[in-house]
This record gives C-alpha cells, sequence and structure tokens, in this order.
C-alpha cells in the first residue's frame, strides 16, 4: 500500500487518509484528513467564516434550487444508516433536543409556540380532551391542514390547526379530514345505538 507524509503533523500514513486531488481523483495530497479537518473546523469557528460562508451556501442554493436538493437527497442516502445508528444511540439521552428540531424543522415551529398552544387548550387534546396522549412520544400532536400541506408530518405555520392525541390525530387521518366521512361514521354510529340489542 502506497503511503505519503502530511505537511502539517509530519506523520506517514497509508495515501487513503489523505484528502484527494481535486484535479485527479486517483491521486492525493499532501494534507492528511485528520489534519483539513482540524483545519476546517477552526476556520469555521471564527465568526466572521462562518457568517460569510453560510451566506454564500444560502445563496448559491436559491441560485441552483434542483442542484441543492440533488445534493442533499444523495448525501442523505450516501450517510443513512450511520446517520440513523447515531440517531438511535443519542436520541434517549436528548429527547427534548430532537423534538425541537423535529417542530422547527417539520412544522415551522418554536418550542415556545408549541407551549403556548399546550396552555391554551389546558394541556388536552383539542377533540377528545384527554390528558393521556398515546403515540410514542406520550405529546400532543400538532395538527394541520392537509389540503394545503399534503406530505406526511411537513406542515408550514398557514395550515397549523389544534394539538392532538396520537388516537385522534390517526383518525381524522384514517378519515382523510373529510367532514362529510365524519358525519357519515356519527350517523352510522347513532343508528346501531338507537336499535335494540338482539336477545
Amino acid at each position: 500500500m502506497s503511503t505519503n507524509t502530511c505537511y502539517r503533523c509530519g506523520e506517514t500514513k497509508p495515501e487513503i487518509e489523505f484528502v484527494p486531488n481535486q484535479r485527479d481523483n486517483k491521486k492525493y495530497t499532501n494534507l492528511c484528513k485528520v489534519c483539513r479537518n482540524k483545519y476546517l473546523k477552526e476556520y469555521y469557528n471564527k465568526p466572521e467564516n462562518k457568517e460569510r460562508c453560510n451566506s454564500q451556501s444560502k445563496q448559491w442554493a436559491t441560485e441552483h434550487k434542483e442542484r441543492s436538493r440533488e445534493i442533499k437527497r444523495n448525501s442523505h442516502n450516501k450517510h443513512r444508516e450511520k446517520n440513523n445508528a447515531k440517531k438511535r444511540r443519542e436520541r434517549p439521552f436528548n429527547k427534548e433536543k430532537y423534538y425541537e428540531w423535529h417542530l422547527k424543522h417539520h412544522h415551522h415551529m418554536s418550542r415556545e409556540e408549541y407551549n403556548a398552544k399546550v396552555a391554551e387548550q389546558n394541556g388536552r387534546c383539542a377533540v377528545c380532551g384527554t390528558t393521556e396522549f398515546g403515540g410514542k412520544g406520550k405529546r400532543l400532536i400538532v395538527d394541520h391542514d392537509h389540503n394545503c400541506c399534503p406530505t406526511g408530518d411537513d406542515s408550514c405555520p398557514n395550515c397549523h390547526r389544534g394539538l392532538l392525541c396520537d388516537s385522534c390525530n390517526r383518525g381524522l387521518g384514517h378519515f382523510r379530514d373529510s367532514v362529510e366521512n365524519l358525519e357519515s361514521a356519527i350517523a352510522y354510529l347513532k343508528k346501531y345505538q338507537q336499535q335494540p340489542v338482539a336477545a
């Protein structure tokens, strides 16, 4: 196996541990990955560099939306197992942190806004009034208008409705948010409630 010597740390390592040459991917530079990562971390930790890089990244992503989405998808798929394993390890110790991330990225809602909504509903489900919420998180779920944001858990501030327990949230989903379907189900239940039980 070919080796190389890093010009920063002076260590001799296998070539695979060095940064690939951008002009020729079959060759490597004289900078090892450990030193490269250390340098980048120090560089990005400086406020002026971090702010400039974030601004440039956002501008590029805005100007190249399709390419930006493709890069994110490829990165997500490439590191899916590694990231999922990390989340599984960390989630039991950072449940609140992960839920705040979920609120921000899936519902564009801050933790303060969520807590205010819980207080507004007196800590109860907006449909059945229960305080036993069920589900994995054992907390009230953000309900939204699926006509506005039809994809799964994602929603925007314009379509937020109330906070529901797991059962009511799933129930509305199974009825496809249809008032007609719900009214038909109510009529169905009333019909059989009024009929005498057969002996």
